[in-house]
């Protein structure tokens, strides 16, 4: 299977190569290095074509700690299922690996922090800020232990994060993270991982009706003005959530979900070990990748 969607990928880029009258739009032609560490990971997932997902209100836990590579993630991601958790009861902090571009100057990165405060408002969330910039999240044995140090410190039950497939080299490097947190500290196995979808379709066995809090989310990604003024992110996230409806069971009228790939973390970083250590890229940034020592 694999060979085969490498023989159709290599037949459309010699076409589109060789028609001078057709015109794409290609950002690289780097080849997708990963393909084969991907396959390699779902074939270990034992789902079939007629898997139903588990629905559940709210996750078990009452100690949530989200890992959000970008501020505003937690919100256009599983902000939803957040906002449920926290008006059942639950303690939600969240971690941000990044706090916005090398390049932005220290009076928008501030605005963004003060947005990201807005919207933490509104599930009663705790803010911590592991100090990375966006697209330069560094790998190091230092990063980790920090990440380590401070789940140590929150001891949380439920941990969110990105879908480790998810389409963006930030969003994977928090996994990857995780992965090289776990290896250096070493966290409870009774851990239960969220990994949610913020680009990509999530390969998932949890589904949270989000319809009542629509709405209220919808205002969560509203905080992020300077992000809402570039994008609407709000009408983007709830129209995944919305595509999501197909894995409720009854799903009368417009409804909107949350879809997640729910596991305790030593089966969750079993996968992060077959993608990440492959020795294949799995990293597609255009610019050199962040250090790894």
């Amino acid at each position: 299977m694999l060979n085969r969607l490498r023989a159709l990928l290599d037949r459309f880029f010699k076409l589109a190569w060789s028609r001078a009258s057709y015109r794409f739009l290609i950002q690289d032609w780097q080849s997708l290095s990963d393909l084969e560490a991907a396959s390699q990971v779902i074939n270990t997932l034992r789902f079939s074509r007629n898997l139903q997902p588990l629905e559940l209100e709210t996750p078990p836990g009452k100690r949530i700690c989200v890992l959000a590579p970008h501020i505003d993630d937690e919100a256009i991601g599983p902000g939803g299922t957040l906002l449920k958790a926290a008006r059942a009861g639950a303690q939600i902090d969240v971690i941000y690996f990044t706090r916005g571009r090398s390049h932005e100057s220290k009076t928008y990165r501030d605005t963004r922090m003060a947005e990201a405060e807005a919207a933490l408002e509104m599930i009663g969330a705790r803010h911590h800020y592991l100090g990375h910039m966006t697209r330069e999240i560094a790998m190091t044995e230092k990063s980790a232990k920090s990440l380590a140090e401070k789940l140590n410190e929150l001891k949380p039950d439920t941990l969110f994060l990105p879908f480790l497939f998810d389409d963006h080299d930030d969003h994977r490097r928090v996994s990857d993270m995780l992965l090289m947190a776990q290896e250096s500290a070493g966290f409870s196995p009774k851990l239960e991982v969220w990994a949610y979808q913020v680009y990509t379709a999530v390969l998932g066995n949890v589904v949270v009706d989000i319809t009542d809090m629509a709405q209220d989310k919808r205002d969560m990604i509203g905080c992020y003005a300077s992000e809402m003024a570039k994008r609407d992110w709000a009408h983007y996230a709830l129209g995944l959530n919305a595509w999501n409806l197909r894995f409720l069971k009854s799903a009368p009228g417009p409804r909107y979900a949350e879809m997640f790939f729910v596991a305790p973390l030593g089966d969750y970083l079993a996968l992060c070990q077959t993608y990440f250590r492959s020795g294949k890229p799995v990293y597609y940034d255009l610019a050199e990748p962040p250090a790894r020592d």
